[in-house]
């Protein structure tokens, strides 16, 4: 102990004494790297030398080495980490295949495979992936691929993961794909827990529940649940009684940057297609679209709350409440307040308030855009009312999947003008800033809805001054090109080729109408500016281009080499992962239905 002295700025001296105090303890907590991708029983693992997830899971659980290997570095503790030896993968994905059951946690652990999603854990259909023991603790998942996780019986929930804790899962750089529950009270198809849910640059999709009381077909929890910069797609419930296609939660659902879609609520007294948030929903540029119910009395196709819904430079569309009495196509709440900033809540379908129920609660909106207002008052001064907002079908170019508005659309430049500082970037993050001149006319003002539309939209990909099967032709070869250009047929400066190129350019087709050459019906034209012919292999060429001939039959060789085609494009495409391969060939082929049904539609 010893004392200073420091003199003031005024003259005077003041002085306080030091305690020197003995600095807690430090430990660096535990690392273990797993060098083995195989599974068994520990008995059967032990003595080869070698560390299996499962014995690391193990070691964390008991605090002491187990067959022998030490951390490579730190003290077992709390929060400690497993990691995966890059010598296992060397660039290549590697799939880990559970075959002696789920794993048990029961203390906290951080499990992170190597960078890229280079590792799959595959529970075969056998059994849930990991199960965590009731404590306090945090849980977090980052760069896996968890997938075949399934569970059968009465009251197991979680396909993937489930959790007693009433801490935080935390899911980072993620894939959680086709998991499960069969039985009834069984929710949470991917994740369960009782705790908090915390999502960040990962994707859930096809996961399911199928029972009796099993809501949450992707993902259920007690707590809170945000989600970041990550993608709710393809999930479904098909009990009764088992709300919340995408996700469920008994708290407060947060969304930043994401999309919720195609998400699906098939049984009897169920509802929620995309989101059941018990407690309120905070939306802030993020995408809701394509999500369903079936029920008669099933609301809120896309959203449903019994609490606050603040909704924020968001767009919510194309979800559908099919039942006959239902309600809510878009948003639904009962009684509650809704709060719609900036944002576009259209082209969705119900039994009545087909975009926004408010229910008994308040309906504030401002500077948006609301399709269908039957029933409902809202001001016209600052927003766009019973208007198609004209958008492009979701696709990306960024972190998460949007729909851009179309050359002409209401919402390009109508948002809020006194809006100068918004965040810096639109729901699909860098480059793709937040206020853009997507018109040419009167300078940058922010759009309304979740995409900012970054310059003006051209689909003349040959730059010859009109639109036409040249034009298409580019698409097509450019179809899934990383970097793209205008010429690789990229209509909205995003840097990539797909479904939005393709909408724009038919939106905009017929500046100039294409010469077709000698073809005489619409199949035959159709394949004409597909640069396919009929009959022989002679070289044709359709407005100074020459065609590639191929001999066809019918229409399903046709749909066969042009799915070829656009799968040779895709090929081009800098994809990280196999599940991201998956993906776009799913998507290549509503791609070449979408390109049948544009020119067809043309001829």
């Amino acid at each position: 102990m010893f004392t200073t002295h420091r003199q003031m700025r005024d003259g005077t001296n003041r002085s306080r004494t030091l305690r020197l105090e003995s600095l807690e303890d430090r430990r660096m907590l535990a690392i273990l790297v797993v060098t083995d991708l195989g599974d068994d029983t520990l008995a059967n693992l032990a003595g080869d030398g070698q560390l299996s997830l499962r014995e690391a899971v193990e070691a964390i659980n008991i605090g002491e080495p187990v067959d022998g290997i030490d951390p490579i570095a730190g003290d077992f503790g709390d929060n400690d980490t497993i990691l995966f030896s890059g010598a296992l993968f060397l660039g290549a994905p590697k799939t880990l295949a559970l075959t002696a059951g789920q794993l048990d946690l029961t203390s906290e652990v951080t499990i992170a495979g190597p960078l890229n999603n280079l590792l799959t854990i595959d529970a075969q259909q056998n059994s849930r992936i990991f199960d965590i023991a009731e404590n306090d603790d945090d849980y977090v998942f980052n760069q896996l691929t968890l997938t075949g996780g399934l569970n059968t019986a009465l009251g197991e929930q979680g396909g993937a993961i489930r959790s007693f804790a009433v801490g935080s899962i935390e899911v980072r750089n993620s894939y959680l794909l086709d998991n499960g529950t069969t039985g009834n009270f069984a929710p949470g198809g991917a994740v369960w827990t009782q705790g908090s849910v915390v999502l960040v640059d990962s994707e859930i999709s096809d996961n399911r529940t199928e029972g009796t009381g099993s809501a949450g077909g992707g993902v259920f929890a007690f707590g809170d649940m945000t989600i970041t910069n990550s993608m709710i797609n393809g999930n479904r419930t098909l009990g009764t009684f088992s709300s919340g296609g995408g996700v469920s939660a008994n708290g407060t659902v947060t969304l930043n940057s994401s999309t919720v879609s195609a998400n699906e609520v098939l049984g009897p007294g169920s509802s929620a297609g995309g989101i059941l948030a018990i407690a309120g929903l905070e939306m802030t540029e993020s995408t809701v679209s394509g999500n369903q119910t079936t029920a008669d009395t099933a609301g809120g196709a896309g959203v449903s709350s019994e609490g606050v819904i603040n909704i924020t430079r968001s767009t919510i569309v194309d979800n559908r409440a099919l039942g006959a009495s239902s309600v809510g196509g878009g948003v639904r709440t009962t009684d509650t307040d809704i709060n719609v900033t900036g944002s576009i809540v259209a082209n969705n379908v119900a039994g009545t308030f087909s975009d926004i129920d408010p229910g008994t609660g308040s309906l504030s909106v401002e500077h948006s855009l609301v399709g269908d207002t039957t029933g409902l008052t809202i001001p016209p001064a600052t927003n766009i009312l019973d208007q198609d907002p004209l958008l492009g079908p979701l696709a990306g170019g960024g972190l998460t999947e949007t729909h851009s508005p179309l050359p002409g659309s209401p919402v390009i430049d109508a948002g809020d003008p006194a809006i100068v500082s918004p965040p810096a970037h639109d729901q699909r993050g860098a480059p793709f800033v937040r206020i853009a001149d997507g018109d040419g006319v009167g300078g940058a003002v922010i759009d309304i809805g979740a995409h900012e539309v970054q310059g003006i939209q051209s689909s003349d990909f040959d730059m010859d001054g009109d639109v036409d099967g040249q034009d298409f032709l580019a698409w097509q070869r450019g179809f899934g090109i990383a970097d793209a250009t205008a010429t690789d047929g990229d209509a909205d400066d995003d840097s990539d080729v797909d479904s939005h190129d393709l909408a724009v350019w038919r939106q905009q087709y017929g500046a100039a109408p294409p010469r077709l050459g000698t073809a005489t019906s619409p199949a035959d034209a159709l394949d004409a500016v597909l640069g396919i012919e009929f009959g022989d292999s002679e070289s044709d060429e359709s407005d100074g281009v020459a065609l590639q001939p191929v001999v066809l039959a019918d229409e399903t060789a046709r749909d066969q080499v042009f799915a070829r085609s656009i799968s040779a494009s895709s090929a081009h495409a800098t994809v990280a992962h196999e599940v991201e391969r998956e993906r776009a060939s799913k998507r290549a082929a509503a791609e070449w239905s979408l390109a049948k049904d544009a020119i067809a539609s043309q001829l």
